[in-house]
């Protein structure tokens, strides 16, 4: 996953990309709502959590680096 992400930063450099983890960059649950909402109403079984541009695409498995690619094209 985290290759995913680095790939994907290179790739789109203008786009903020991160990883975030209850046990690391906790700060980014408090920055989105939708999220910090999610996870106090379902506990952590609704995790991972893909968010873009504040918009849940994803809960409970990881996207695939196609997946995010194309997610991201789509917005621009």
């Amino acid at each position: 996953m985290t290759d995913d992400v680095k790939r994907l930063q290179a790739e789109f450099p203008d786009e903020k990309i991160i990883r975030a983890s209850l046990s690391f960059n906790a700060q980014a649950y408090l920055e989105e709502p939708e999220v910090l909402k999610l996870v106090k109403e379902n506990g952590t079984d609704v995790l991972p959590i893909t968010v873009l541009n504040g918009k849940i695409l994803l809960k409970k498995r990881y996207m695939t680096y196609e997946e995010m690619r194309t997610a991201l094209l789509d917005t621009q």
